[in-house]
């Protein structure tokens, strides 16, 4: 792993690069995070395990929707590179590492967070408002999902069947909620996918759900 991301790293970091401190952090379901440092910069690979690919391009998808909150001036990880399998022998991207807590139960328990929990809310609004202005011309690829199509998906395949939420889907394919618009959509956000530091939001992460779809989905998560 060293050796690909200092191939990958030395074009973008104008020179040869030393990979230090490299190591894998917790967390995270399907995709690994590792933290290191090059170029005197503290840095995070995210990549697919070998052996068990994500989708095509979905990787590619994620770095470019960071890319675009970026440039709309959006709290997101700076990506340094992405990489779709050449360099790290799987699909991945190097961004720079965001200082902060993702726990939920210390930003929401501890004093250190008390300044943060008074506009935290407002800034996760602000960040949403800033997400689905953007054009979906600026993340190549997205696709537009069908929620309530993936979710019976999701249910199905864990093979634990629940009247209750059977009746639910019934009811809602029976009454879909009115389209609000088309909009990136970053699909997962929640607490555990934004960074927060003692000043409240620094950084949405995780967005490997990224797709088009109705803007209030991200509210409703």
């Amino acid at each position: 792993v060293s050796d690909g991301l200092a191939r990958l790293l030395g074009p973008v970091l104008g020179g040869p690069v030393r990979v230090e401190g490299l190591h894998r952090l917790s967390g995270g379901a399907s995709r690994e995070t590792w933290a290191f440092r090059a170029g005197g910069r503290d840095l995070i690979l995210r990549r697919d395990p070998p052996g068990r690919p994500g989708p095509p391009g979905a990787m590619a998808r994620e770095a470019a929707a960071m890319r675009a909150c970026g440039r709309a001036g959006l709290p997101a990880p700076e990506v340094l590179v992405d990489d779709g399998g050449t360099a790290l022998g799987t699909a991945g991207l190097v961004m720079a590492r965001v200082p902060g807590e993702t726990l939920a139960r210390r930003i929401l328990r501890d004093d250190e967070f008390a300044a943060a929990r008074e506009v935290l809310a407002g800034q996760l609004g602000a960040f949403l408002a800033g997400l689905h202005a953007i054009d979906p011309a600026e993340v190549p690829g997205l696709v537009e999902a069908d929620p309530l199509a993936d979710y019976r998906e999701a249910y199905a395949a864990t093979g634990d069947l629940s009247p209750i939420v059977e009746a639910a889907q019934r009811w809602l394919e029976a009454h879909p909620p009115p389209s609000t618009g088309t909009a990136i959509v970053h699909g997962d956000l929640r607490m555990g996918n934004v960074i927060v530091g003692e000043d409240g939001l620094r950084a949405a992460i995780d967005w490997e759900l990224v797709h088009l779809g109705d803007p209030l989905e991200d509210l409703a998560w």
